[in-house]
């Protein structure tokens, strides 16, 4: 696990600023397990995008970072389980191989998947929704360090509440994404 030297934390735009500390980059979901259980008061942070100071913490920021990547797929119904840390412009890169496009995404691309879910980031489209809404299953690392499954037939209570949770209801650690067949976008002029 990587941590941090330098306790100092800012969003994108370095108006939000935190000095947490510890800023920790746990490599697998059992290092962030291992983190849940053993720093009393944790915020988790994934691109800095947001305006708000939703993860400004004095106490132990953890990033998603180095939690990235594919963990299975099905293409015959175009669903991918994805790392949480992921971020949507290196999504393409693990979609690709396997025929797959998002529903749907918002103009930046920044983004770790699990952020963009948990703050309701969306595209444009009258037929298209939030990316939350495309969300088939996911992991979740509760604050005592337990791992639940959520979907609409498993913990489903625990799943409705998880499309835009602001990262208040636990650590999205994995999400299956139901995606669409590759396609080209076009511009005419």
């Amino acid at each position: 696990m990587k941590t941090q030297q330098t306790y100092m934390w800012s969003n994108w735009s370095g108006f939000q600023q935190a000095h947490p500390q510890h800023i920790l980059h746990p490599e697998n979901v059992l290092e962030l397990q291992h983190i849940v259980q053993s720093h009393p008061k944790i915020r988790v942070v994934g691109a800095g995008h947001s305006f708000t100071p939703l993860v400004c913490t004095d106490a132990t920021l953890v990033s998603l970072n180095q939690i990235f990547g594919v963990a299975s797929s099905d293409t015959a119904h175009s669903r991918c389980s994805i790392y949480a840390g992921t971020r949507l412009y290196n999504l393409d890169q693990y979609l690709e191989p396997i025929n797959q496009a998002l529903m749907n995404q918002g103009d930046i691309d920044q983004q770790s998947l699990a952020g963009a879910v948990s703050t309701g980031t969306h595209g444009t489209g009258a037929d298209l929704h939030c990316i939350s809404a495309y969300v088939e299953d996911f992991e979740l690392l509760t604050a005592s360090g337990e791992i639940l499954n959520c979907s609409r037939t498993e913990n489903p209570e625990i799943f409705a509440a998880g499309g835009v949770s602001l990262g208040s209801l636990g650590i999205l650690t994995k999400i299956t994404m139901q995606n669409r067949p590759r396609f080209k976008l076009k511009e005419h002029i």
